[in-house]
């Protein structure tokens, strides 16, 4: 085990000495092929010159996806090539491999070309990208299928991989040779989101990551979830019942009673309006909500001793489950593929199982969920830099999901990724959560959030980064974590990467040692956050890791970028300092003059501003805002 003494020392010396040192530790090596491996070029031109005899190809009748991923391609074909590149409508055009044709959907040529599309094969996101001769087929199981074959497409073509909203990389030249397509890929997770800044706060660029915007809206503001994951109150909202239906809800006013008929009643008249009237929803959560208290009265106590509240919970759900589901069948519905989740939080942790032979198995049939209502799996308080299965660190919650996997037919998973109390804290929970991936691949899981309290512009450092690589891993989580980190620092910090790359793995080295001797010493197996005590820092060598961004921003301002390029990359670089800078003017205030002190403050002040920081602290009422921050750290030099 490392000692932080021991590590500190190490990481001193590896400063002077960074190329035998940074080592990448923390992401094992994985061995699965990657669809976006490079294919091999044909000797057909897709460009030359120039210019292009290639046509993009698009149904008469085009979807919204389809239409728009025909105009993402030809702004990029166009962007990277400098050819201008026709569209033509399919009624225009007839089967022929020898034309230079590149199929966008569900087009005549497809048909005819005898490509199979399936939504049981590809999902709604798969998709396949086929080379016959000279033509290219690109579609997908459904809409975001079908613009996932062509960001593939240009990938493979020009080089094209969207980092950040403002950093979308393509190749640019005259000549391109046509790769070798013949594709098929098929996400892990069918459903994937999670959220990070930039995706959450644009649907576009989401879809470029190839998840949702946040979970409720797809791209064309399709409504796909109902208030994930917490819907109770909002399908039956105590400001509109509770004051002449006390008895609807818990006494501590935080839950619904489950043993309420009447509550029962309203709320299933409520969910059958909300399916009618929001014609885009798949997914209706009937978890309870973010809360740990339950209903105490005497029934709910009565279904808890015989089921326990996950049981109970359950047992509700599949009721509401069946008399909506047989509604939707007399309404002529019974075609609409709608999802009710039940949430696995708090107060339904553990599953209604017993143990038999160290067996989890069903407390009794009752407590089988629906096939229709996944069990969301969110283990708030597990140990986040470990995965879910560590037998070692979340024994509890591995038991509990465990358990949940002989209750329900479908799983979904519900993660954390930050120390939610502390923006700036650069929490590195990225190795629990890659592996929590993999372990939802084994157990079949349909779909993986992760959170990250990312809403708003944070302090924190590398939150940039952390979306683009988890976005990847939900995709498929064996790509290769070290691979898609170092080209991200490559491309997005540009002459200043190598720095940052230095600065990063000593940061996750520095970081890690925390965890792992607090971790080592902590018995309980449910640490959800793992701060450092004031003593565990260095300041030596907190600024000597600042002094890497320095060189960074120095090896910016010694390239040959216009000043507009400068001032982009040096806030990207200034907003990876800004961990390091809080924890020296959170804990070592007196270790500077008091001009220095302010001096400190205000630079960080102006920086955040420049850099569109909107969460210093964190973003709960115990964090204090920004200018409540700044003013808290003034006030410990001037009294």
């Amino acid at each position: 085990m490392k000692k932080a003494s021991a590590l500190l020392l190490t990481a001193t010396v590896c400063l002077s000495v960074l190329s035998a040192c940074t080592t990448k530790n923390g992401d094992p090596a994985l061995q699965k092929v990657n669809v976006s491996d490079a294919l091999k070029k044909t000797d057909i031109d897709l460009v030359k010159n120039g210019q292009t005899e290639y046509v993009i190809v698009e149904p008469l009748n085009a979807t919204n996806y389809e239409a728009y991923a025909v105009k993402e391609l030809e702004l990029y074909f166009e962007s990277a090539s400098g050819a201008d590149v026709e569209i033509v409508k399919d009624t225009s055009v007839s089967y022929d491999q020898s034309k230079k044709y590149l199929s966008v959907g569900n087009t005549t040529l497809l048909a005819a070309s005898g490509v199979a599309i399936s939504e049981e094969e590809l999902g709604t996101d798969g998709y396949k990208i086929v080379r016959q001769e000279n033509t290219v087929i690109m579609a997908g199981g459904g809409g975001y299928g079908t613009l996932y074959s062509v960001y593939e497409f240009l990938h493979h073509s020009f080089g094209w991989e969207p980092y950040a909203i403002d950093e979308i990389y393509y190749e640019r030249g005259l000549q391109f040779k046509l790769p070798d397509f013949n594709l098929t890929d098929v996400p892990i997770f069918a459903v994937r989101s999670g959220d990070w800044y930039y995706s959450y706060n644009d649907a576009a660029f989401a879809a470029k990551w190839r998840t949702n915007k946040g979970t409720e809206y797809a791209l064309f503001n399709e409504r796909i979830w109902y208030y994930f994951p917490h819907a109770h109150f909002k399908i039956l909202p105590p400001q509109t019942y509770k004051a002449e239906h006390p008895d609807w809800y818990a006494a501590s006013e935080k839950q619904i009673c489950l043993s309420s008929q009447g509550a029962y009643d309203q709320f299933l008249i409520n969910l059958k309006n909300l399916i009618v009237s929001n014609p885009s929803l798949i997914y209706i959560p009937l978890g309870g909500e973010d809360s740990p208290d339950v209903c105490v009265c005497k029934d709910c106590q009565e279904a808890k001793e015989k089921y326990g509240v996950s049981g109970q919970t359950v047992r509700w759900i599949n009721r509401m489950v069946a008399d909506v589901t047989a509604w939707m069948e007399e309404e002529g519905m019974g075609d609409r593929t709608l999802y009710f989740p039940m949430l696995a939080y708090y107060a339904t942790e553990t599953p209604p199982t017993k143990l038999a032979d160290g067996k989890h198995t069903p407390i009794d049939e009752s407590c089988v969920l629906n096939e229709k209502s996944p069990l969301i799996f969110a283990p708030i308080a597990s140990n986040r830099q470990y995965s879910i299965m560590d037998e070692k660190n979340n024994r509890k919650f591995r038991e509990n999901l465990i358990g949940w996997d002989a209750c329900s037919e479908k799983l979904m998973f519900y993660l954390y990724n930050d120390a939610s109390y502390v923006a700036f804290e650069w929490y590195d929970a990225s190795y629990g959560l890659y592996e929590s991936f993999r372990a939802g691949d084994d157990l079949d899981v349909m779909f993986i959030h992760v959170c990250n309290e990312g809403q708003l512009k944070q302090a924190r450092a590398f939150q940039v980064l952390e979306g683009y690589v988890q976005s990847k891993l939900q995709w498929n989580p064996y790509e290769d974590v070290n691979k898609l980190t170092d080209d991200f620092i490559k491309h997005y910090y540009r002459e200043g990467a190598q720095y940052v790359s230095d600065y990063y793995y000593l940061m996750k080295t520095y970081y890690r040692s925390f965890a792992d001797d607090y971790n080592e010493k902590d018995p309980s197996n449910t640490i959800t956050t793992v701060v450092p005590h004031v003593s565990s820092y260095n300041r030596v060598f907190i600024e000597q890791l600042l002094s890497l961004l320095d060189k960074a921003h120095e090896a910016i301002d010694a390239a040959d970028y216009t000043e507009a390029e400068k001032e982009i990359y040096h806030q990207r670089i200034t907003i990876e300092s800004f961990t390091q800078r809080f924890i020296l003017l959170e804990n070592f205030s007196s270790d500077y003059s008091k001009e220095t002190y302010l001096a400190m403050v205000d630079a960080f002040e102006e920086d955040c501003i420049t850099c569109g920081i909107q969460q210093v602290n964190g973003r709960y009422p115990q964090c204090l805002t920004n200018e409540q921050q700044f003013a808290a750290w003034r006030k410990k030099v001037q009294g």
